[in-house]
């Protein structure tokens, strides 16, 4: 690592990717879920959007094209980071975004970032289990000083207990690739083929614990840049959500849900027994610890509310059936169960396929949804039944309902497909802006690329082979995915108004 990182992963740039619970409908839809009025951006509602460690942008960049009144300001500790986003942003033509290159730790002394507004919605993904405690006091501090009443904080973290099993391993991975030849993202690599080794070799630490195995088979696929800045960085340290919330509250920040939307709800994730014990405490913090006991998940996705308004449960129970969602996934991927981070909803998710053919028509409002004959009559909630369509991923907040696709959201769609597909696997992760919605949906790198041929007029599977450069051997696999893809996706793609 460069010295100027102070332990801190500066020698591998992080991955570019979209992380939905950062936007600012999701972490809305939270607080209302978690019994906190915060109203739902629609329209051309003007937001100040904050991201602390934004890294290459993706995610700051995208809201930006989706919603053209908002401003948003991303910081990163990484000149690399902010250079790159910087000229990624003006090659998709974005106006109303600001990078700036700052450590958190002295933001004070940075004039640009002393001067910003105060903020609607500031939000980190990681970077409070990345950064040593210097840097999460100058975070608090920055909250402090920059949310304004009434103002909404999501973070994401690594948390205990979720990530107890996974602490030995981690730490071994870091002592080996500090001991290894090569750039941080090779000595991640090489601390996971030892883990493999070990796990091979039947080693009692990892027998006695089952998840690791799993675990480190899933994250040895990732990409080296995202495994060097998960642990690699010197200060790493999974913690505890109360500890973050005592934190928080230096900065009048009060804990009133999570942007995992299924994850406010116990029947969803708790056994009855696991759900009256829980029901029973009180204090709501120590709820979230007992829950946390039932049902770990390595990490949390958790939304804070400077000065959070309760209301009333006909005011939060209105604002929830007048939200307007749109269709994001084809109904054909609507799976039973829908996995959490905490596991599998502990619901018969078929309720749902009602909804699904509804919104296959087009957007409509949770109250249409939620009276339809099949759904009526499942014994959930609206609140359940909003949170389980997002869990299958199959929904999106909505803001501009009927609108015409945004050309901005386009570019920006264009610019992500040029610039990413050399360095990004096709089942990546990502989102395309969207301006009806307000918010990206949820695409693959693969989907992504298709949907920029699809926008720009190719029609049908031949000429988007033709387009794509498919070699004859792939033909056969690359015509089941083009055609599922212009059968299935593109039709709920174009009714949400991706395109």
């Amino acid at each position: 690592m460069n010295g100027w990182g102070g332990g801190y992963v500066t020698d591998v740039p992080y991955t570019a990717g979209w992380y939905r619970n950062q936007a600012p409908a999701r972490i809305a839809l939270a607080g209302l879920l978690g019994g906190a009025c915060l109203p739902i951006p629609t329209g051309d509602d003007p937001v100040h959007l904050l991201e602390l460690g934004c890294g290459y942008g993706y995610t700051a960049m995208a809201l930006a094209a989706s919603n053209p009144s908002w401003s948003v300001t991303a910081v990163d500790f990484n000149p690399l980071h902010i250079a790159s986003a910087r000229a990624w942003a003006a090659d998709a033509g974005l106006t109303n975004i600001t990078f700036i290159e700052a450590d958190l730790a002295r933001w004070e002394d940075h004039p640009v970032l002393r001067a910003i507004p105060e903020m609607d919605y500031v939000t980190m993904h990681g970077v409070w289990t990345w950064v040593p405690k210097p840097v999460r006091d100058g975070i608090v501090r920055l909250l402090a000083q920059k949310v304004t009443a009434g103002g909404a904080v999501q973070l994401s973290y690594n948390s205990v207990p979720g990530w107890t099993d996974m602490l030995a391993a981690a730490r071994l991975v870091r002592a080996v690739g500090n001991r290894t030849t090569g750039h941080s993202g090779q000595g991640a690599q090489a601390g996971f083929a030892m883990l493999k080794d070990l796990i091979a070799a039947k080693a009692r630490l990892f027998e006695s614990r089952p998840g690791v195995a799993e675990t480190v088979t899933m994250m040895e696929g990732l990409s080296p840049a995202y495994l060097a800045h998960e642990f690699m960085n010197e200060a790493w340290a999974p913690t505890h959500m109360i500890d973050v919330a005592e934190a928080l509250a230096d900065a009048k920040l009060d804990f009133v849900g999570e942007s995992d939307l299924s994850d406010n709800f116990p029947r969803l994730i708790l056994t009855e027994p696991q759900q009256a014990l829980v029901a029973g405490q009180p204090d709501p913090l120590l709820r979230q610890m007992m829950r946390e006991m039932c049902a770990p998940r390595p990490i949390r996705q958790d939304v804070y509310v400077r000065g959070a308004r309760t209301g009333t449960e006909v005011e939060r129970m209105e604002a929830l059936l007048d939200l307007t969602v749109a269709l994001t996934a084809p109904p054909a991927s609507l799976v039973t169960q829908a996995v959490t981070a905490s596991g599998t909803v502990r619901l018969d998710l078929s309720f749902l396929r009602p909804a699904m053919e509804r919104l296959r028509q087009g957007p409509a409002k949770v109250a249409e949804l939620a009276a339809l004959p099949g759904v009526a009559g499942a014994g959930v909630s609206v609140g359940e039944l909003v949170a389980c369509l997002s869990a299958a991923n199959m929904i999106e907040p909505t803001a501009r309902p009927g609108t015409e696709p945004s050309p901005t959201a386009m570019r920006f769609n264009r610019t992500a497909v040029r610039r990413l597909h050399r360095t990004e696997r096709p089942d990546r992760m990502l989102g395309a802006a969207c301006g009806p919605t307000g918010m990206p949906v949820r695409l693959t790198m693969l989907e992504l690329t298709i949907l920029n041929f699809v926008s720009q007029g190719a029609t049908n599977v031949a000429g988007l082979m033709a387009l794509m450069g498919v070699k004859p051997e792939n033909q056969a696999d690359a015509r089941a995915q083009l055609t599922a893809f212009m059968e299935e996706t593109a039709p709920v793609l174009r009714a949400a108004g991706v395109y």
